[in-house]
């Protein structure tokens, strides 16, 4: 994760005279503010908005704060819920809000606040301000106000429109909530957020970007003009051809625009006027493809790729049509192509995603059937497992983002997406097996039907005969396939499996490789759902990365589809799937990318019986492991090194394998199941006593003197609970 360091602004000319005098007033003479949880980013672009307050990472910028004119009144966003008595106890942090409280009142002698929490009105009331805690129908009451203080977005139509002609008459708005959190909970765009709604004349908006923590929970000050946070500017400054850019400006504007364009709203006058003209110059080879990479220097060109992407995915089915860029990716349907109807049976006890063996060809309209009392269940269509969104990235070798997801709430659900797509069926996380949905523990299998899909090949281990695969493989047309074993699915291109005669022996091995992570981490075999590998042409991060679905390049597909190769070990395949079984409780700093190996290792050790230690297979960095731990001995075993060399720390781990094998690390693993909230480790410190400790009772030696050999630092706690065992520092030096 990148380091955070923040800053707070003021942009002093974004606002008219008065706003000119007052805006500076809100940072002098203050120290450091608080981070507050993750703080989302705020969209700015309307001509009177002024940022107050951002975060800087690599030298890129978000708005934390603003605040904006907004007819006869005054609003002001935070990117958290930093109007709270929590906060207010930290001393700069309360002036800082309360001057932004000031400053949207205007001049008003003690403004009259609304607020919706007891002690914050309780906090707020006293020489400067009055605070009315809020009660049913308060936005009857809007006109004994001066100002409204909220920390959630959860108003309803009326309460919105309300608030709207409350502060276009005079009144003001302040709202303090993380976008991507709201984002998140709602599972909403964010145009629909209702403080967006009442805002969004002011060219002001929750976005969906994250601001991050502070450097050490807090927020330096300073007076800086980050001319590029303005989206307006930032537009401005990208389409100006007399303008050089350097690299750092040019990406300041682009981490400026991207979260921008996804909040715009759809009637904005301020920006989207002078974006939409851009989408004139989209040529038919301008798409982004991996031979012709949309990137930042492209400026006008990429924001109005950039629009279109966002434009795309909002429009309703009848809409909806074939986009150019679906030919570069994920791919055209064959001409001629069947569509289909099918019936595909769902199990609504497990959760996530279900194969369907159906594709979507780009811009088609397809229905879902749905039986009869089956819509209480939550489910929900998926088209393109692609669900990587690239935004954020420097280039783009396809759109930024091209899955959809479309709630089957209806008897029949029609949906499209412009760029088609395999389609799954998706559980909710929470009402499959062992959750809390309507009936989904207990529900049989559900069958549903869907209509206008392309048939992909899709083979299910225990499931799919021989002679359905053989057809299935040849005849297929979809660009796209999933292999679904009961612990892996794996979605590839179709080309990959057309020689695959028998995926069966390469889906027990997938399984078998997911049975022996779990069995080493003392966790059942049984999964509520399986794991999914997708590959991409390209991801959000990194060469591969974790999750759900873990994401790989199209290069890792050679690897994914061969029983011969999987069996060698492929290192990243089994990292980040790895990543998937670590759990932070024994994950301390330093050991991100080192637990997760741990779980590699144990595979090559025991499935795939590649003897590593001797250099054949697993990573090329294992094989001066003994260099590496001479050189960090000589170089004063310093901690903050250990925590920076992956396979360094990794060597504590395998001479901790090699002293008391496999099964010790498997029980200090097993002996964590369980532990109550309250037991469980708090912080790096607490994290790296208790796998001390618990390794120690594993292994029967007192590992003390062993974490002092590698620089590991540790309270006293491990050697007064370690006292009754045999010390134990490591391995005898090799004769």
């Amino acid at each position: 994760m990148r380091r955070m360091s923040f800053v707070l602004l003021v942009l002093a000319c974004a606002l008219p005279c008065a706003a000119q005098q007052s805006a500076p007033a809100l940072a002098s003479g203050l120290a450091p503010i608080r981070s507050v949880g993750s703080p989302g980013s705020i969209a700015v672009w309307g001509p009177e908005a002024v940022v107050f307050a951002s975060g800087a990472a690599d030298g890129s910028r978000a708005a934390l704060a603003a605040g904006a004119q907004l007819g006869q009144g005054r609003v002001v966003l935070f990117g958290h819920s930093y109007a709270s008595a929590e906060v207010f106890e930290h001393a700069p942090t309360r002036t800082f809000v309360e001057r932004t409280l000031s400053w949207m009142c205007g001049a008003k002698s003690r403004p009259r606040l609304l607020v919706f929490d007891a002690k914050l009105a309780s906090a707020l009331t006293g020489e400067r301000f009055v605070a009315r805690l809020a009660r049913a129908g308060w936005e009857r009451e809007l006109a004994e106000l001066d100002g409204v203080v909220v920390t959630s977005a959860d108003q309803d139509a009326a309460q919105v429109a309300a608030l709207r002609t409350f502060v276009a008459a005079g009144g003001a708005l302040w709202a303090g909530q993380p976008g991507w959190g709201w984002q998140q909970v709602t599972g909403k765009e964010l145009r629909a957020n209702p403080v967006n709604l009442v805002v969004a004349g002011a060219g002001l908006a929750f976005s969906g970007g994250m601001a991050g923590p502070g450097a050490d929970g807090l927020y330096a000050l300073d007076l800086a003009l980050p001319e590029l946070l303005h989206g307006a500017r930032a537009f401005e400054a990208l389409v100006d051809a007399e303008r050089k850019l350097s690299q750092a400006e040019r990406e300041q504007a682009f981490d400026t625009l991207m979260p921008l364009v996804r909040v715009l709203p759809l009637d904005d006058t301020l920006l989207r006027p002078r974006l939409e003209a851009l989408s004139q110059a989209i040529g038919p080879d301008d798409w982004p493809s991996e031979k012709r990479r949309t990137r930042a220097q492209d400026g006008k060109l990429r924001l109005a790729i950039a629009l279109e992407a966002d434009r795309l995915l909002g429009r309703p089915p009848e809409d909806v049509r074939a986009h150019p860029a679906a030919r570069h990716f994920p791919g055209e349907v064959p001409a001629g192509a069947a569509r289909v109807e099918r019936s595909v049976a769902i199990d609504p006890r497990r959760p996530r995603w279900h194969p369907t063996g159906l594709y979507a060809a780009p811009g088609e309209r397809i229905t879902v059937h749905l039986p009869e009392g089956a819509r209480e269940l939550g489910l929900h269509a998926r088209i393109g497992v692609h669900t990587d969104e690239l935004w954020h990235k420097d280039s783009w070798s396809r759109m930024p983002e091209i899955a959809t997801r479309t709630a089957l709430k209806d008897a029949a659900t029609t949906l499209a997406n412009p760029f088609g797509g395999l389609i799954e069926i998706e559980v909710a996380v929470g009402r499959g097996a062992g959750g809390r949905g309507a009936g989904a523990r207990d529900a049989a299998a559900v069958e549903l039907r869907v209509a206008g899909a392309v048939e992909a090949p899709l083979f299910v281990l225990g499931a799919t005969d021989a002679a359905s695969w053989a057809r299935l493989r040849r005849e297929a047309q979809a660009p796209w396939a999933e292999l679904a074993g009961a612990k892996i699915v794996l979605a590839v291109p179709a080309a990959a499996i057309r020689e695959l005669e028998d995926p069966a022996p390469l889906l027990r091995f997938w399984d078998e490789v997911a049975d022996a992570m779990a069995d080493f981490k003392a966790q059942p075999r049984e999964r509520a759902s399986p794991e999914r590998f997708t590959a991409d042409v390209q991801i959000s991060a990194g060469y591969m990365h974790s999750g759900y679905p873990i994401m790989t390049h199209l290069d890792a597909v050679a690897d994914m589809v061969s029983l011969e190769r999987m069996r060698r070990g492929p290192w990243g395949l089994l990292h980040e799937l790895g990543h998937n079984h670590q759990e932070s409780v024994w994950t301390f700093e330093g050991t991100g990318e080192v637990t997760n190996n741990v779980f590699v290792l144990y595979v090559l050790d025991t499935l795939c019986k590649v003897d590593w230690r001797r250099g054949d297979g697993g990573h090329e960095a294992l094989r001066d492991r003994a260099e590496r731990f001479e050189r960090f001995v000589a170089a004063g075993r310093r901690h903050e090194e250990w925590c920076k060399d992956p396979f360094l720390a990794l060597g504590m781990y395998i001479e901790l394998q090699e002293g008391f094998g496999w099964e010790a690390l498997t029980r200090a693993f097993a002996s964590y199941r369980g532990l109550p909230r309250e037991q469980r480790p708090a912080g790096d410190q607490a994290e790296r006593d208790e796998w001390c400790v618990r390794m120690s009772r594993a292994a029967g030696k007192n590992l003390v003197p062993f974490f002092a050999r590698w620089g590991v630092p540790l309270s006293e706690r491990p050697a007064r609970e370690l006292a009754e065992l045999e010390p134990w520092s490591g391995p005898a030096p090799a004769k």
